[in-house]
C-alpha cells in the first residue's frame, strides 16, 4: 500500500471518529416537539400549549425537536418567564426565524412625564432601576450587576456561562428608568443545531434620545451540540445604548460548544468563546419560589406579573398592614426582603419575619404602610443551599450548588 493511500485512509478514519463523538442533552422528550410556524412575533408561554409545557416550572424544557420557521420571532420575556431558559432537545434544532430575549428600552416621555415603571428584561435577565420622581431617589438596576443610578448594567457571567445568568438592568436616572437587561438561553441538542436566523439577548436602550437614560447589560447565549451549523446567523448579546453623558450597558457573552462547528455568521461585537461540549448545569429541581398570599387580609392572586399599569390588589387601609408571604423550596429561617416602589409616594424596604415551616412550604409576615396610588412590590429570598443539593439529573447534566435566589413581584393600589 502506498504512503498517499495510507494517509487518505487515516484522514478518513479520523473524520469518522470526529463525527462519532457523542453528546447527550439529557432531554427526556416529555415536552414533545416545539414547532412554531405562525408568522410574526409569538410570546413563548408554556401555559398556552396543550398540555402545558414544563410542568415543574423550573424553565428546563425537554423537547424532541425544535423548529422556528422563517418570518417567526419567538419572544422570551421576564413578563411571564422567571429565570434563565434551558431547551434540552433529543433531535435537531432548526432556527430559520428569530429568538428574542432582548430587554425593554427605557420608557419614553408622554406629555412631559414618565411613570415610575421598571423596564422588563428578557427571560433570565433583570429589569432596569426606577427613575427619580415624586421626591424619591433613582434606584439601582436589578440583578447582581445592576447599575447604580446613572450607570449602565453590568454582565456578571463568565465566558463559559456556568452558571447560566442573564444581564443586569441599567440604573435609574433623574428622568426615567434604566433599560432592561438581555435574558439567558441555553439550547442543547444531542444531534445538531442549525441557525440561519437570529438569537438576540441585547440590553434595552434609552427610550427617549433627548434625555439622560442608562442601558441594560447584554445577556447570555449558550449553544451545545455535536454539530453546530448554518449560514447568515446573527447571535448578539450587546449592552443597551445610553445618552446624556451616562454609561451604556455592558455586553453579555455567547458560548458555542460543538465537536464540529460549521456556523457562519456574526456576533456584532459580543464576546464569543468556542469549545467542546461539556456538562450542563441546571437550576434546582424543584425550583424555589416566593409569593404574596394576602395584603391587609385581601387575597392576592398568584402569578400577578410586574406591571404598574393595572392594579392587581386593591386595599383601603393606609396604616401598617400585614403582608402574608409563602415560600416553597426555600430554607426555613430565611428572611425575605420586600422592596416597595411607589408611583406617587415614598419608596421603602422592609424585612419579613424568618420563614417558619418546612423546606417544601413555609410562611412569613411583614408589616408595611402602603402609600396612596399604585405600589410595585418586589420580594427576594436569598440563601446558601445544602452541600448535597449538587446532584446529577443525568450523566450529562447536573445542578450547580451556589447561592439560591427566589423572587416575585406584585402590584398594590391603595384607594
Amino acid at each position: 500500500m502506498c504512503r498517499s493511500t495510507l494517509t487518505a485512509i487515516l484522514i478518513a478514519a479520523i473524520a469518522v471518529l470526529a463525527h462519532a463523538q457523542v453528546f447527550s442533552s439529557g432531554s427526556t422528550g416529555s415536552d414533545g416537539p416545539l414547532n412554531i410556524t405562525t408568522q410574526g412575533t409569538v410570546l413563548f408561554d408554556p401555559q398556552s400549549f396543550t398540555p402545558p409545557l414544563n410542568s415543574k416550572g423550573d424553565n428546563v424544557y425537554d423537547f424532541t425537536t425544535v423548529t422556528i420557521a422563517r418570518g417567526v420571532t419567538v419572544k422570551l420575556s421576564s413578563k411571564n418567564l422567571r429565570g434563565p431558559i434551558f431547551w434540552l432537545v433529543q433531535g435537531p434544532v432548526q432556527i430559520d426565524g428569530a429568538i428574542d430575549l432582548n430587554g425593554d428600552d427605557s420608557p419614553k416621555y408622554a406629555n412631559g412625564d414618565v411613570p415610575r415603571t421598571a423596564t422588563l428584561a428578557g427571560a433570565g435577565g433583570h429589569g432596569g432601576g426606577i427613575g427619580a420622581q415624586n421626591n424619591n431617589i433613582a434606584k439601582q438596576g436589578y440583578g447582581p450587576g445592576g447599575g447604580e443610578p446613572g450607570q449602565g448594567g453590568k454582565f456578571t457571567g463568565n465566558k463559559l456561562l456556568v452558571p447560566l445568568v442573564g444581564g443586569s438592568g441599567g440604573g435609574g436616572s433623574s428622568v426615567a428608568s434604566g433599560g432592561g437587561a438581555g435574558g439567558a438561553l441555553l439550547i442543547a441538542s444531542s444531534t445538531s443545531i442549525t441557525i440561519n436566523g437570529t438569537i438576540s439577548a441585547n440590553g434595552g436602550n434609552q427610550g427617549d434620545p433627548g434625555f439622560a437614560v442608562t442601558g441594560g447589560s447584554g445577556g447570555a447565549i449558550r449553544l451545545i451540540a455535536p454539530l453546530i451549523t448554518g449560514s447568515g446567523a446573527v447571535l448578539t448579546a450587546n449592552g443597551g445604548a445610553a445618552n446624556g453623558g451616562i454609561s451604556s450597558g455592558q455586553d453579555g457573552k455567547i458560548r458555542l460548544e460543538a465537536f464540529d462547528n460549521e456556523l457562519r455568521g456574526t456576533t456584532n461585537g459580543t464576546p464569543l468563546s468556542i469549545g467542546k461540549p461539556f456538562k450542563l448545569f441546571l437550576p434546582p429541581d424543584p425550583p424555589p419560589s416566593v409569593r404574596v398570599v394576602s395584603v391587609g387580609g385581601i387575597t392576592v392572586q398568584a402569578n400577578t406579573g410586574s406591571s404598574l399599569e393595572l392594579p392587581k390588589t386593591n386595599i383601603t387601609a393606609s396604616d401598617p398592614v400585614a403582608i402574608i408571604l409563602e415560600a416553597r423550596y426555600v430554607r426555613p429561617g430565611t428572611v425575605l426582603k420586600l422592596h416597595f416602589i411607589s408611583e406617587s409616594g415614598k419608596d421603602q424596604t422592609v424585612a419579613s419575619t424568618a420563614l417558619v415551616g418546612t423546606f417544601q412550604l413555609s410562611h412569613a409576615t411583614a408589616p408595611a404602610a402602603i402609600e396612596g396610588g399604585l405600589t410595585h412590590l418586589a420580594i427576594e429570598a436569598s440563601w446558601q443551599p445544602e452541600p448535597q443539593s449538587s446532584v446529577e439529573r443525568n450523566s450529562g447534566a447536573q445542578h450547580l450548588a451556589k447561592a439560591q435566589v427566589a423572587r416575585t413581584t406584585s402590584t398594590i393600589r391603595l384607594k
